[in-house]
C-alpha cells in the first residue's frame, strides 16, 4: 500500500511542477541608425552582436535591425571602411525593442593614388556602364583593368594568376575533387583544380571570398574553386574587395549577410573587346 501511495504522489507532482514553471522569456528586438560626426546616415556599416553571433548591414538611411534576440547582455560592434570601429555593451529586456544611435568618427587614411585614363571609359563603354570606373575613382577596392589583364595574360597559368599580387587577397592552391570547370571546361592551366581566393571577415579572419560574375552572385559548391569557373582568356576586368566592410552597397545587396570579401569578374563574353 505504501508503494502505491508514493507512485501516485509522483504522478501528481510532475504536472504541478510543470504548471508552476515560469514561461519562457519573450525575445527582444534591437535596432538603430549609424551616422557620421555630421549626422549624415552611413550605409554599408557592418553591425555585429555576440551571444548569439549575428551580423547585418545598415541600409541607405543608416538603419539596421535585429529581431528576436534573447534577453540579457550583448556586445555590439559597428564597423565601416574609412571610420573608426566602435564596440559597446547593452542589456536587452524581454519583449522590448531597444533603439540606439551610433556615431562613427572618420579615420585619416592614406589611399593609393588612383588614376583613370580619360580615354578608358570611351575605350570600354560597356565596362564603364557597370560603374567600374566610378568605383575606381571613388577608391573602392582594388581594380584590375582590361589593359592590365592583357599585359598579364600571356604569363597567367590560370584565372587566379591575375589576383596574385593584390594586397589583402590570398590565392590558395590545394587539392580539388575535379579538374574541369563549369560546362566541362578546364580550370585554365596548372594547379589541378585551381585556387581558392581568400579574403577577410569583419573580425579579420580568413574566409573564401564571394564571387560575383558579370553582376550575378555565384555560389561555389563544395570542392569548386575560382579557376573552375573561369579561364585566362575569359577574364576581362576584375574588382577585388578583400575585406567584408569594403564591399560597395550594390554588391552587399547581392550577397546579403555573407560577410566575407568579394571578387567581381567581368568576362569577354559580356564585354566587346577592341581589336
Amino acid at each position: 500500500m505504501l508503494r502505491r501511495l508514493i507512485l501516485a504522489g509522483a504522478a501528481i507532482a510532475a504536472p504541478l511542477a510543470a504548471q508552476n514553471a515560469p514561461p519562457p522569456a519573450k525575445p527582444a528586438h534591437f535596432q538603430g541608425q549609424v551616422v557620421d560626426t555630421l549626422g549624415h546616415p552611413l550605409r554599408s556599416a557592418v553591425v555585429e552582436t555576440d551571444d548569439p553571433p549575428k551580423a547585418t548591414v545598415s541600409d541607405d538611411s543608416g538603419f539596421f535591425k535585429f529581431a528576436e534576440l534573447p534577453a540579457g547582455p550583448i556586445t555590439v560592434r559597428v564597423r565601416r571602411i574609412g571610420f573608426e570601429g566602435i564596440e559597446f555593451q547593452l542589456r536587452l529586456l524581454a519583449d522590448s525593442t531597444v533603439s540606439v544611435g551610433v556615431k562613427l568618427v572618420p579615420t585619416v587614411q592614406l589611399l593609393e593614388a588612383v588614376t583613370v585614363d580619360a580615354n578608358a571609359e570611351a575605350t570600354h563603354p560597356q565596362l564603364a556602364q557597370t560603374g567600374f570606373y566610378q568605383r575606381m575613382r571613388a577608391g573602392w577596392g582594388h581594380m584590375v583593368t582590361p589593359e592590365q589583364i592583357d599585359r598579364m595574360r600571356s604569363a597567367a597559368t590560370n584565372a587566379s594568376s591575375f589576383l596574385q599580387d593584390i594586397v589583402g587577397v590570398k590565392v590558395v592552391h590545394g587539392q580539388a575533387t575535379r579538374t574541369t570547370g563549369r560546362n566541362g571546361r578546364g580550370g585554365g592551366g596548372g594547379g589541378g583544380g585551381g585556387a581558392m581566393i581568400m579574403g577577410k571577415t569583419p573580425k579579420g579572419a580568413d574566409c573564401v571570398m564571394n564571387l560575383i560574375l558579370n553582376g550575378t552572385a555565384v555560389k561555389l559548391a563544395p570542392g569548386e574553386t575560382f579557376d573552375m569557373w573561369l579561364t585566362t582568356t575569359e577574364v576581362y576586368a576584375i574588382e577585388t574587395y578583400a575585406h567584408a566592410t569594403e564591399i560597395p552597397a550594390e554588391y552587399q545587396q547581392l550577397l546579403g549577410n555573407d560577410f566575407c570579401g568579394a571578387v567581381v569578374v567581368w568576362t569577354t563574353s559580356k564585354m566587346t573587346l577592341k581589336p
